[in-house]
């Protein structure tokens, strides 16, 4: 699946604890260049999260990949993916959607709880009422609109500092899009169920506010 390859201002968080952590991951200065290349995708500087830098690229064929790839602690994300199994079967990344990659200091099993709480966090935030279901088959995990369409994807993996997390969070892709990749019988994003959601951007302050710091970051900067 290709998901397994690829994941303003914080929105509001339904708890205090989660505020506090929303408020030091968002657009600001951190250490690390302002550009990186990584397996020739071009990222750039946007923000940072207990101080380890965020960065965004246009498109890649994998977050996961580039992040392993990158010397030291980084958060990455792409707007889409670009893999050519996205077209015939795939895991679809179109864009508007959120792909992210990230390494936490937690065992594995304490990882993919904190992602699917997370994301399940964040479902109730942009689309109240919505019944998702979610489950793990080892490394690879989703949560399902209640007509069994992927509405997230999940991922874990050994990372050098702890559990590498992958993220890919069905947020505002067009039906469209969906039917253009042949996914949309299985994918299906908040924006097409008729949910509004917030830009991928806005989204992912929100989600790394939710999530335990990135490995190497400094929980109370």
């Amino acid at each position: 699946m290709l998901l397994w390859t690829t994941l303003g201002m914080a929105l509001a968080m339904p708890a205090s604890g989660t505020q506090a952590a929303a408020s030091l991951c968002g657009p600001g200065t951190a250490d690390g260049p302002r550009v990186l290349v990584l397996r020739g995708h071009r990222y750039r500087r946007i923000g940072r999260c207990h101080g380890v830098p965020v960065y965004l690229t246009r498109s890649t064929d994998s977050t996961f990949d580039d992040r392993a790839a990158a010397h030291g602690p980084v958060v990455l994300m792409t707007r889409r993916s670009i893999a050519p199994a996205s077209e015939g079967g795939g895991w679809p990344a179109p864009r508007g959607n959120l792909y992210l990659s990230l390494v936490v200091s937690l065992p594995p099993d304490e990882a993919r709880a904190a992602l699917t709480n997370a994301v399940d966090d964040e479902l109730r935030q942009n689309a109240p009422g919505l019944a998702a279901t979610s489950a793990w088959d080892g490394d690879y995990g989703a949560h399902r609109a209640p007509d069994g369409r992927f509405v997230s994807g999940l991922l874990s993996g050994t990372g050098v500092a702890g559990t590498a997390l992958g993220l890919d969070l069905h947020l505002g892709a067009t039906a469209r899009a969906y039917r253009r990749l042949g996914a949309d019988g299985d994918h299906v994003s908040l924006a097409t169920l008729g949910f509004p959601v917030a830009p991928s951007r806005a989204a992912l302050w929100s989600m790394l506010g939710r999530l335990p710091p990135p490995a190497g970051g400094q929980p109370g900067d």
